[in-house]
C-alpha cells in the first residue's frame, strides 16, 4: 500500500504542478494583453493630443497642409476647402473614357 500511496501522491503532485503552470501561463497572457491594450490606449491618447495641436497650429499659422512624418505620409492637417476629390474623380473619369472608348 505504501507504494500505491506514494505513486498516488506523486501523480497528484504532478497534476497540481501542471495546473499551477497552466494558471501561471494564463496569468502571463492576461498581463501581456493588458499591457498591449494600455500601450495602445496611451499611443492613441498621445496621437490625439498631437493631432489636435497640429490642427490648431495649422489654422493659427495659415498652413494649407501639414504632413505627418510616418511611413504612410498621412496628412495630419488640411485647411477646409482644399478637398479636390470631385476634381480628381472628374479627371480620372475623363482619362478612363479616353483610354477605354465605348464601341457602339
Amino acid at each position: 500500500m505504501d507504494s500505491l500511496a506514494a505513486e498516488t501522491k506523486a501523480i497528484t503532485a504532478e497534476l497540481t504542478k501542471r495546473a499551477k503552470e497552466q494558471q501561471l501561463q494564463q496569468y502571463r497572457e492576461a498581463i501581456q494583453q493588458k499591457a498591449v491594450a494600455e500601450q495602445q490606449r496611451l499611443d492613441k491618447e498621445t496621437l490625439d493630443e498631437i493631432n489636435a495641436y497640429l490642427k490648431q497650429y495649422g489654422k493659427e499659422k495659415g498652413y494649407d497642409f501639414i504632413l505627418g512624418a510616418t511611413e504612410q505620409g498621412n496628412i495630419v492637417y488640411a485647411a477646409e476647402g482644399k478637398d479636390i476629390t470631385e476634381e480628381v474623380l472628374t479627371g480620372l473619369n475623363q482619362q478612363y473614357d479616353r483610354q477605354h472608348p465605348t464601341h457602339p
